[in-house]
């Protein structure tokens, strides 16, 4: 049997390092592990919860997870920030 995943631990690892990276000029780096720091406390606070947060629920598919609403609106989201850093910035004013 698996062992569970320690959420609030991870958050406080990618954190820990995520500072290092950042105070050495690694910055893009340090985005990286910051993101996974926010993530792994989000999941730490949905299992206190008691909400799922790994993987697809029985039963679903990755077509059913495609098509919700929140889905759907983060990864448009995703494409308007994309286009924003290959611009270089967007709407000013």
């Amino acid at each position: 049997m698996p062992h569970p995943a320690d959420f609030l631990d991870a958050h406080h690892r990618h954190r820990a390092d995520a500072e290092l990276l950042f105070e050495h000029d690694r910055w893009a780096n340090a985005d990286r592990l910051y993101g996974f720091s926010a993530e792994c406390s989000l999941k730490a606070v949905m299992t206190t919860l008691g909400m799922p947060v790994g993987g697809l629920a029985a039963g679903a598919s990755l077509i059913d997870l495609e098509a919700t609403p929140v889905l759907q609106a983060y990864r448009d989201f995703l494409r308007r920030f994309d286009g924003l850093l290959m611009t270089g910035g967007g709407e000013r004013g």
